[in-house]
């Protein structure tokens, strides 16, 4: 146990030497430059996705905000805790709502881990950086990104009771994002059936990146010609169909208004 953490109240702890971490900014600039290696075309201003069409003969097209439109034998649809918005032209109930997930960070952090720190109300992970990152909580507030005296000071008043280095001590910095959670809490991932060529991943929740390289090596083998989904047990746990059909103007409850 790491000699920083209280040990008064606690019963015990339970050591994982393999867990890990990355920091989710430069992982993804990382992404987008290894992609860019390969010949990808990176739109990050192509704006809201406006409509998505697929012709008689299979061909994709979609229209973007400010982009026009792209053509596309494949079209992987990642739109995160928005993934709702798909229901209507997939004829899929996709019920992926958002989860509003605030964290702080501590820097210079009062207190270094070598460890990442889970505890029952948070977690604290050190960053090469030299800040102490603390999250994170789980509200409903739609879409609504702002972050909440409330819920960063849940945060804060953990961090004090589990490190006494942290009593007292108060963020330098706070944010929030939107998790896509499902009803089951399990991700959709996977071919959408009727819809040749359109493959969904959506509903990761709090294990986006966890669970990346295998959603990335699903797609990549179904992209490639490697067989549609149903081989693998997680192909039919995952299985985007698996909430039913979705009616012509029923309200998607994850979709905003």
């Amino acid at each position: 146990m790491s000699s920083r953490v209280c040990r008064g109240g606690l019963a015990g702890a339970l050591y994982c030497p393999d867990e890990s971490h990355v920091q989710a900014p430069l992982l993804v600039k990382a992404l987008a430059a290894a992609c860019a290696r390969l010949g990808a075309q990176l739109l990050p201003q192509a704006g809201e996705m406006i409509a998505v069409s697929q012709s008689e003969a299979g061909g994709l097209s979609v229209r973007f905000e400010a982009s026009g439109t792209i053509g596309a034998d494949a079209l992987c649809c990642c739109l995160g805790a928005w993934s709702g918005r798909l229901s209507d032209w997939l004829g899929l109930r996709i019920p992926v709502h958002p989860i509003r997930g605030q964290i702080c960070a501590f820097d210079p952090a009062p207190a270094s881990l070598r460890h990442i720190v889970f505890g029952p109300q948070a977690y604290w992970v050190s960053k090469p950086d030299g800040s102490l990152v603390c999250g994170a909580s789980e509200d409903e507030a739609g879409f609504d990104r702002t972050v909440t005296a409330g819920g960063i000071g849940r945060l804060v008043r953990a961090g004090g009771r589990l490190f006494p280095a942290l009593s007292g001590a108060a963020p330098v910095r706070s944010w929030a994002g939107l998790r896509p959670a499902t009803l089951d809490g399990w991700p959709l991932i996977g071919p959408a059936p009727g819809k040749p060529g359109v493959y969904i991943a959506a509903g990761h929740y709090r294990n986006g990146i966890l669970l990346s390289p295998a959603t990335a090596a699903a797609f990549g083998r179904w992209l490639a010609g490697g067989g549609e989904a149903g081989g693998d047990p997680a192909d039919q746990a995952f299985r985007p169909e698996r909430f039913g059909a979705y009616a012509a103007g029923e309200r998607e409850e994850a979709t905003p208004s």
